[in-house]
């Protein structure tokens, strides 16, 4: 709407301007450096049982946005899920592998009832393309025939920050997980998979306010 007003034919935008020390050009530079950018599509999950995504605002630069998502060491920091990680690569790459440790007590210090075969993850990449998309597979090694969980953070900069798209599915692992297919198609199922992600944006954020 801003770009329209410069160019509107009876001049009174363009006197408004000068009486205000301002040239559309310099108005137009302006628009040009905040101006929101979509993130880019990304493919759905193969296999996936059920999939939501949500978008986020997050009031940081992209590059710090960055800097927190790539590093595994600061895993916990957002991702509610776990609370420490082990085994941390050097660098982030696709095919990128470490472990990671279900937290066992809330924020308050009470205790959180996980079950001891889901407190171990291994946490692989399994798309890595800097500074705009990552993606991560979660697995429990002392569950083999449970399902997986995908989750593909897509980024882009915004006006006064960053804009997510975050994406998460369950993903089919085993014939065990064929016949639970129809369970976790229910609607419940996918409402809690939307809040799970709504969380997970809301943490993210959380880190930078």
């Amino acid at each position: 709407m801003l770009r329209e007003l410069l160019v509107e034919p009876s001049g009174l935008i363009q006197a408004i301007l000068q009486r205000l020390g301002v040239t559309p050009d310099a108005i137009r530079v302006r628009l040009a450096e905040v101006e929101y950018v979509a993130p880019r599509e990304t493919a759905e999950f193969d296999s996936a049982i059920v999939s939501r995504s949500v978008d986020a605002f997050i009031p940081a630069p992209l590059t710090k946005v960055w800097q927190l998502l790539s590093d595994p060491t600061r895993m916990a920091e957002w991702e509610p899920g776990i609370g420490s990680v082990d085994d941390v690569p050097e660098s982030v790459r696709k095919g990128s592998s470490w472990t990671a440790y279900a937290p066992l007590n809330h924020p308050d210090g009470k205790p959180l009832r996980i079950a001891p075969e889901r407190q171990k993850i291994r946490v692989e990449v399994t798309r890595c393309e800097e500074p705009y998309l990552l993606e991560w597979r979660y697995s429990w090694p002392e569950m083999p025939s449970s399902n997986e969980r995908a989750i593909r953070i897509t980024i882009a900069p915004a006006a006064g920050g960053t804009q997510l798209v975050i994406a998460g599915a369950w993903i089919r692992n085993t014939a065990v997980s064929r016949r639970r297919a129809s369970w976790l198609l229910r609607p419940v199922h996918r409402y809690m998979t939307w809040v799970q992600l709504s969380n997970l944006a809301a943490s993210i954020s959380r880190v930078f306010q």
